[in-house]
């Protein structure tokens, strides 16, 4: 049997080429993904998917409960509703521990949550970010 190669049968291969080492990358990606999740939850942290949480809050980006948070308190509290510490949320933004303290504390301050020894004000501006 001969092997025909015309233009066409080529181009196909180098495409079938193409689209499974994107495969493979997008499914390293995924694994990487899921077993940083699962070191999460073994040291007793939360883990939801980015999909997920993504798609339940994309309309409360728009919400009037959240305006008066920047950008990047928005990235902030969207890391904060996956699960995140705040060395996670360090390490995914490539801030510094203080900057990033000092966001946590102003969403705090911005959603109007102050202080107090009977409420987790991390969870409440969650809830608010979730709810909104």
């Amino acid at each position: 049997m001969t092997a025909h190669y015309t233009f066409r049968n080529v181009a196909r291969m180098e495409w079938v080429k193409l689209r499974t080492l994107r495969s493979v990358r997008w499914t390293l990606l995924y694994v990487a993904e899921f077993t940083d999740a699962v070191g999460r939850v073994a040291a007793g942290g939360t883990a939801l998917d980015r999909e997920v949480v993504s798609q339940l809050l994309a309309a409360s980006r728009h919400a009037g409960d959240l305006d008066p948070l920047t950008p990047r308190e928005r990235d902030v509290l969207a890391l904060m509703a996956e699960g995140r510490s705040n060395a996670g949320v360090a390490t995914a933004l490539v801030l510094s521990l203080g900057t990033v303290e000092k966001h946590v504390a102003s969403i705090f301050g911005k959603l109007g949550l102050p202080a107090c020894q009977t409420d987790n004000r991390r969870v409440l501006a969650v809830l608010r970010y979730l709810g909104s």
